[in-house]
């Protein structure tokens, strides 16, 4: 099952990487469609990640299917769906929606790193739902970073301190220049406490959801 999700997903993206092509070189100008760099480099994210079970295996990890899965989702709804398709200028909400789930994600990614590392994880269940928030916070916090600076170095607009539909227009000042990166660090937030708390309350009632999304230490189970 694993297998061929990652095959679909691979077939996927090359067939996005010609249709950018097609759509540049025909000049069909399709808005919807990547642009042929955003088609290469999401092709070589989305295809590496598709590896990330057997890198993580390669360093005494196993990834549960559940957990990649949701990885996988949200780079395909972020990277290819927002970057590529160009989801965040079509929908003004979407990159809200994206920030939000993505700080639960990390938190979840963070839960199972946390958890791999104790022992008694069960015992320690306060802290590695506390240490999963913080760490949702501070990717957000990086991601803001890298947004700054990707829009000082390309000229762009990730940060939306301009009118995504009207570029031309001069930039927005005062707190509505600031209202994307302060919106997207509060959600990343909220989403990571969400993201958390269901994993903390699955845990505490000795749920299935606390299970699916976990990693595993394999040197620790051998010994």
């Amino acid at each position: 099952m694993l297998r061929r999700i990652n095959i679909s997903i691979r077939i996927a993206m090359v067939l996005v990487v010609i249709l950018s092509l097609f759509n540049f070189f025909l000049n069909l100008n399709w808005f919807a469609v990547p642009a042929p760099f955003f088609a290469a480099f999401n092709l070589v994210l989305v295809v590496t990640l598709t590896f990330l079970p057997e890198i993580f295996r390669r360093m005494q990890f196993e990834l549960s299917n559940g957990l990649y899965y949701l990885i996988m989702f949200s780079v395909l709804v972020s990277f290819v769906g927002g970057m590529g398709f160009k989801l965040y200028q079509i929908l003004t909400f979407y990159d809200t929606i994206i920030h939000f789930f993505n700080g639960g994600v990390i938190a979840v990614v963070g839960f199972a790193l946390l958890r791999s590392q104790f022992d008694n994880w069960y015992d320690n269940l306060g802290l590695i739902a506390i240490g999963a928030i913080l760490i949702a916070i501070s990717v957000g916090a990086v991601w803001e970073i890298y947004e700054f600076v990707a829009d000082i170095l390309l000229d762009g607009n990730m940060q939306r301190y301009k009118d995504i539909f009207k570029p031309n227009d001069p930039p927005f000042s005062g707190q509505e220049a600031l209202m994307d990166t302060m919106i997207d660090l509060i959600v990343d937030t909220v989403g990571g406490i969400v993201g958390s708390i269901i994993l903390y309350r699955s845990a505490i009632k000795k749920g299935t959801l606390s299970n699916l999304f976990v990693i595993n230490h394999l040197e620790k189970e051998t010994k």
